[in-house]
């Protein structure tokens, strides 16, 4: 798969990250707007990641059946829509919860299904390096909300910064869909073999012989708790629950964990900025070793390293502390994400990717609805310290489980034929 195309993708995935991230950095401003109570501030937190799950437990089963690319487009559209409608929308916990759920279903059923796409147009001994080259522009995507936060938030207000986020997110998902091909395995899959041949022939891409029957959800679920796969699937549920709960916990309050150190606004908004810089650096670091040391090595050892990074960071008692490790546990947790993207969708055959990608997806999207959630309550029994102590714990464990999975480097992807 060219680089160009991996970008071209990329520019969707940084929507998605986009639209995440706006969540976080408007957070205290939407809570102070609303007057929200304790349960709505957790509420608020979670109601991303709640919709998340949704779109993760809808979106594989309908990607293997109506394909790839079109359910990442309707996915995308869905997210970018919902924001801009938070600018006209009223202001009550209500309205915003239910258009930020919507805006979750969007992102949630979009990422696990474009990374099966990417990985299903990638070559064997590239599909690591462009997986997690993909999942490196959900930092960019990450900056862009800061930088609109930063810019439009001051004069225009939150919901502004929120329908300014929908508006480039739509905007990138028209200019990207033309360009991005269907996936070839899955056109094998459903009998279309002379395009199939095509896009491979253009990639150059293998296309293996696949049963074109479609199986039924029972079926699906059925590959997943096969002999052969069924350590993959729950030591692969357990890493995507600790590594999403983990990151939501620790990056939809982060901001809001600087303010407490009372840093004035404009410096933290800086100081937020460099953390949220060094998550780059992170990324490319795994796309650089993926396919030199495996996708399991980069995982486990990426997560151990946030765990120690989010542990320093609670322990951190000057500025330059905080900025230090903040930085690193931006660094390492989302190059494990870059990790666990290239990982997950080369676990299971084209009749069963979008589905086993996606129920993966979801269980992280339980743990990410529990992690901010309960960081209030983390926070006003223990402070600071406890919550990111906690994370620390919490990315220790999904440490372990990715030690015992399965390792794909260098392989084509499994098949039933």
């Amino acid at each position: 798969m060219k680089v160009r195309l991996t970008a071209v993708a990329g520019l969707i995935w940084a929507s998605a990250s986009m639209s995440v991230g706006i969540l976080s950095f408007t957070l205290a401003s939407i809570i102070k707007s609303l007057n929200a109570s304790r349960v709505e501030v957790q509420l608020l937190a979670a109601s991303t990641t709640i919709g998340m799950l949704i779109g993760a437990l809808i979106g594989g089963p309908l990607a293997d059946r109506i394909g790839r690319k079109k359910i990442c487009t309707i996915f995308a559209i869905l997210f970018s829509i919902s924001n801009m409608l938070i600018y006209s929308a009223p202001q009550s916990f209500h309205a915003i919860f239910v258009l930020r759920a919507i805006a979750g279903i969007g992102v949630g059923g979009l990422l696990p299904i474009l990374a099966a796409l990417v990985s299903e147009l990638s070559k064997a001994e590239e599909r690591g390096m462009n997986l997690c080259f993909l999942e490196s522009f959900w930092a960019y995507g990450w900056l862009i909300a800061l930088l609109i936060t930063w810019w439009v938030l001051p004069s225009a207000g939150w919901q502004a910064a929120m329908a300014a986020t929908g508006l480039i997110s739509l905007a990138l998902t028209l200019v990207s869909y033309p360009l991005i091909p269907q996936s070839p395995r899955y056109l094998m899959l459903t009998g279309n073999k002379s395009q199939a041949l095509k896009i491979a022939e253009k990639y150059g891409l293998k296309t293996p012989e696949i049963k074109t029957t479609k199986l039924n959800i029972g079926e699906q679920i059925s590959i997943l708790f096969s002999k052969e796969n069924r350590r993959v699937t729950v030591t692969l549920w357990i890493v995507w629950f600790t590594i999403a709960m983990g990151y939501y916990g620790v990056f939809i309050w982060l901001p809001k964990s600087v303010l407490a150190a009372k840093i004035p606004l404009i410096r933290s908004f800086q100081y937020l900025v460099i953390m949220t810089i060094a998550q780059i650096p992170g990324y490319y670091s795994a796309v650089f070793l993926v396919e030199k040391v495996g996708r399991k090595a980069i995982l486990g050892t990426y997560l151990a390293l946030t765990a120690l990074s989010s542990f320093m960071y609670a322990s951190s008692t000057t500025i330059i502390e905080m900025l230090l490790w903040g930085s690193l546990l931006s660094f390492f947790d989302l190059g494990s994400w870059a990790a666990i993207y290239a990982y997950t969708p080369e676990q299971y055959p084209t009749h069963a990717r979008g589905l086993g990608s996606s129920w993966a997806s979801a269980i992280g999207r339980i743990g990410a609805i529990i992690g901010p959630y309960i960081v209030p309550s983390l926070v006003a029994i223990g402070g600071w310290y406890l919550a990111f102590s906690f994370f620390a714990l919490v990315h220790l464990i999904g440490a372990a489980a990715a030690f015992m999975g399965r390792e794909m480097k260098g392989k084509e992807l499994p098949e039933i034929t």
